[in-house]
C-alpha cells in the first residue's frame, strides 16, 4: 500500500499577460452639436411652410452643424451628421426663403391670417 500518486509535476507560476496601460479615449467634442444641428436642419425642412418657425431653426441648424464638424475635425473624428446638418440646414433656407418670398409678395398666406389666391383654392 505505500504506493500512491506520484506528486503532481511543478510548473513556473502563471501570471497574466501584461497590457499596455488603457488610457480613456478623447470623446467626440463635436458630436452633439453636429446631432443637434442635423436634427434642427430637418426640422427645417418639415416648419418650411411656416418661416417663422423654420428659417431660425435652418439657421441654428447651420451654425451648429459647421461648429460641430470644426471640432470634431480638429481632433481627427468624422463629420457625416455635421455634413448631414449642414446639407438639410441649406436646403431648409432655400425653401424658406422661397416660400417667405412668395408670401411677401402675393400679401400674405392663409397662415398669417391674410389669405392668398393659392391658400384660397388649398394649393398652397
Amino acid at each position: 500500500m505505500g504506493q500512491g500518486y506520484p506528486p503532481p509535476p511543478q510548473y513556473p507560476p502563471q501570471y497574466p499577460p501584461q497590457y499596455p496601460p488603457q488610457y480613456p479615449q478623447q470623446g467626440d467634442p463635436g458630436k452633439v452639436l453636429q446631432i443637434i444641428g442635423m436634427v434642427l436642419g430637418i426640422c427645417s425642412l418639415v416648419l418650411f411652410w411656416a418661416p417663422y418657425l423654420g428659417l431660425p431653426d435652418a439657421i441654428v441648424g447651420l451654425v451648429l452643424s459647421i461648429t460641430g464638424k470644426n471640432k470634431s475635425a480638429a481632433v481627427g473624428r468624422s463629420g457625416g451628421m455635421g455634413t448631414a446638418g449642414i446639407i438639410t440646414s441649406a436646403i431648409g433656407i432655400g425653401l424658406n426663403a422661397i416660400f417667405l418670398t412668395y408670401c411677401l409678395i402675393c400679401g400674405g398666406c392663409g397662415f398669417c391670417g391674410l389669405g392668398c389666391e393659392l391658400c384660397a383654392y388649398g394649393l398652397l
